[in-house]
């Protein structure tokens, strides 16, 4: 479980480590955000087609720096924000997962909650 602290209307990139190899040819990302697991409103949507979610290889710096700690590049799984998407939100908390699929076999990447932290600069 990962919860998801994201600052409304900022820059905003997480990224999850895949454990082992895996070859990411025709696989792709999805994501979304819900006010709980069954409710049928989508908050925000993430996804390799919006290019809004993918695979990235992250430097072990970058993941360090994250609270990662790794002394070698590793495939993430990441997902960005930009701040004319979060600006207009008008939620501060959900519930989210994250899947990978190749259109038949669905892989679960990281769930959790999400909290938005309110903009007060704007």
């Amino acid at each position: 479980m990962a919860d998801l602290l994201i600052p409304q209307g900022k820059t905003w990139k997480v990224a999850f480590p895949i454990v082992g190899e895996f070859e990411t040819t025709g696989w792709s990302i999805r994501s979304q955000v819900r006010p709980y697991p069954k409710h049928a409103d989508v908050l925000h949507e993430w996804s390799s087609t919006a290019g809004t979610a993918g695979f990235e290889t992250v430097t072990a710096a970058a993941l360090t720096a994250a609270g990662q700690p790794s002394t070698v590049d590793r495939l993430c799984v990441v997902l960005t924000v930009a701040p004319v998407a979060s600006a207009d939100w008008d939620w501060t908390e959900g519930v989210y997962d994250i899947e990978a699929t190749d259109g038949v076999a669905v892989l679960l990447i990281a769930s959790g909650t999400v909290k938005v932290i309110p903009e007060v600069t704007r």
